[in-house]
C-alpha cells in the first residue's frame, strides 16, 4: 500500500474537524524509531487541534524497550 507522507497528520487533522467537543480519538500507529520525525509531525499537528496535556500515550514493542532502556542510561 502506498501512502502519502502526510497520511498520519492528515488523519489527526480530519479527526479534529469531525469529532464532537470532548470527543475521544484513539489511534494506533506503528512508527519505527528510524522514522521518529514522522511521530513528531503527528504530535505537532495534534497539539494544534487537541488538548495534548490530557493525552495518554502507550508505547509497545521492541522500540519502546529500546527507548525505556536508553532512558535509564546515565551519561
Amino acid at each position: 500500500m502506498f501512502r502519502p507522507p502526510s497520511l498520519y497528520a492528515d488523519l489527526v487533522s480530519e479527526s479534529g474537524r469531525v469529532l464532537k467537543p470532548g470527543g475521544l480519538l484513539v489511534i494506533w500507529l506503528r512508527i519505527p524509531l528510524i522514522s521518529f520525525d514522522a511521530f513528531i509531525d503527528v504530535i505537532t499537528v495534534a497539539a494544534k487541534i487537541f488538548d495534548i496535556e490530557s493525552t495518554s500515550m502507550l508505547a509497545d514493542g521492541i522500540e519502546s524497550l529500546i527507548c525505556r532502556d536508553f532512558e535509564n542510561v546515565k551519561i
